[in-house]
């Protein structure tokens, strides 16, 4: 009980604060803002079948991030991501995030460093599983988004796990673009 009442809390007062514009370049020079993100989930698949079995997903994320911008056209961003799932005694560690936003145009804008996450992307199950906003909102590469009112391209690459010169793991990244006219 007493894991779960604080995330039932956070269920009810959970909330999204934007410190200026939403998901767009600022377009004040030298200011300093906190953009913070947080999400609290129950996310119930207790099914089961042959094939698969169901599991449950309780938890919660916040994400601030102090963004600074020096121009109207360029903005860098620092914070911390930490994931909490509920009923589990393992520490899952923040994630230090870091991105540089540039407004190559008033319509097109190059992100490099943390991506703002899975579901900007704007693709739905199955070719992008909605459920990773729960277990895989934070990620990291590159992202070229071009918006216009009849127009929506998001080309991006994620990566999720970097090699160095002699590992035994293999490198693993999710690439997409979607689009939508």
């Amino acid at each position: 009980m007493r894991t779960v009442l604080p995330v039932i809390i956070l269920t009810c007062f959970s909330f999204t604060v934007h410190g200026q514009g939403k998901d767009t370049v600022n377009n004040n020079k030298e200011t300093l803002w906190l953009n913070i993100k947080s999400i609290s989930f129950i996310k119930n698949n207790e099914y089961f079948s042959p094939i698969t079995e169901g599991y449950t997903l309780i938890g919660s994320f916040v994400r601030p991030v102090l963004i600074y911008s020096p121009s109207d056209n360029f903005e860098l961003g620092i914070g911390l991501h930490q994931q909490i799932y509920a009923g589990t005694s393992e520490y899952i560690k923040p994630h230090l995030l870091f991105s540089a936003n540039w407004k190559l145009s008033e319509k097109n804008i190059l992100t490099l460093g943390s991506l703002d996450g899975c579901d900007k992307h704007r693709m739905h199950d199955p070719h992008f599983n909605t459920e990773r906003i729960y277990s895989n909102f934070d990620e990291t590469g590159a992202s070229f988004v071009t918006e216009t009112s009849h127009l929506f391209s998001d080309t991006w690459i994620n990566w999720e796990n970097f090699i160095f010169r002699g590992d035994t793991v293999r490198e693993i990244f999710t690439a997409g673009e979607s689009f939508n006219y």
